[in-house]
Formats: C-alpha cells, sequence, structure tokens
C-alpha cells in the first residue's frame, strides 16, 4: 500500500504544478479539498486497474459520517488540506485556527478506524496539504503531526501510524510556496 501512496504523492504534485488556478486558492489561504478529491480520484483511476480499481466517493458508514474515497477491500482516504498560519510572502496574512485543523485530521483518523476494525479495507491514510509550510517552520508542524499521531494511534490499537511527507511547492499569484503533500498512514 505505500507504494500506492507514493505514486499518488508524485502523481498529485505533479497535478499541482499543472494547475494555475490554484494560486488563487493558495495566496488567499483557502480550502481546496474538493480540487484534491477530484484529481485523486483521477490519479488513482491510473495507477489501479481491474478489480481493485473500484472507486466510492462519499462512503456511508454505519454512523451517518463518510468517507471521501473508500476503494473497498483495498483502501480508505480521507483528504485534508490544512492553511497553516505560518507566514509566506506569497499568501495573505490571515489568522488560520489550525487546532481546529488539526483535530480535523483526528476525527478522519476515527472514521477511517472503523473501516479497518471492521476489515473493509488492508490499509487507510489521512491524505493531504499543508501550506504554507517553509523549511524553517517544519519543527513547529511536527508538534503538530506528533499530537496527531499520539491522537490517531488510540483508534488503531496494535497498529502504528506512520507518517510520510514530500515537500512541494504551491503556485501563487505572485509566486511560489512552500508545502507538504503528507499522508497519515496505518496497513
Amino acid at each position: 500500500m505505500l507504494e500506492i501512496l507514493d505514486e499518488l504523492m508524485a502523481s498529485v504534485n505533479r497535478r499541482i504544478k499543472d494547475e494555475p488556478g490554484l494560486a488563487y486558492f493558495v495566496s488567499e489561504r483557502l480550502q481546496f479539498e474538493g480540487w484534491l478529491k477530484v484529481i485523486t480520484t483521477s490519479e488513482l483511476r491510473k495507477i489501479l486497474t481491474g478489480p481493485e480499481a473500484q472507486i466510492k466517493l462519499e462512503y456511508q458508514l454505519d454512523s451517518n459520517e463518510r468517507v471521501d474515497i473508500v476503494m473497498p477491500g483495498l483502501l480508505a482516504l480521507e483528504l485534508k488540506v490544512v492553511a497553516t498560519n505560518y507566514a509566506a510572502s506569497c499568501v495573505d496574512s490571515k489568522q488560520k485556527d489550525i487546532t481546529n485543523q488539526i483535530r480535523g485530521v483526528v476525527s478522519d483518523l476515527r472514521k477511517l478506524s472503523y473501516l479497518r476494525r471492521d476489515d473493509a479495507v488492508q490499509a487507510s491514510a489521512s491524505f493531504g496539504i499543508a501550506f504554507p509550510l517553509q523549511p524553517k517552520n517544519h519543527q513547529s508542524w511536527m508538534h503538530h503531526v506528533n499530537n496527531v499521531l499520539v491522537s490517531g494511534n488510540e483508534y488503531f490499537p496494535g497498529l502504528s501510524l506512520e507518517y510520510i511527507a514530500k515537500t512541494i511547492k504551491l503556485p501563487c499569484i505572485n509566486g511560489s510556496v512552500s508545502g507538504l503533500l503528507f499522508a497519515l498512514y496505518v496497513a
């Protein structure tokens, strides 16, 4: 499964570079989860073929909650776009509540744990983009990631969440900004 996530990260990164309209969202620190869901689904269809390529969007759980993308028997993904408070030259200075966004990631892991517990999938991941996130902010960001790992591991007893990330460049109206394409993954 890790190979699928690695390939998905590379594919999504290529799509980010090819999407000039994304600059407006990044410059304003706006969410673009819908766009991320469209390209993630599209790229998964390219990566996987055959019976395992069945994709269900907004997969209904028994609890009236939904999981963004489920490939039954294989993989479940909850997507997240995290707009941080970190300063960046081409991004508007807006205060974003990072605490609530981090709680959202933990809540996504809780939903994913239901599918794992029921053996509906082999692996689960919270998959997303965090921006702006310059290299000088990585240590501070890792504090948030560690909090998510501690909280998230409670939902996956006997398993361990892993964090993988790739530094990316996101377009801004007047340049580009660093960010991370990340996955909190459990197999």
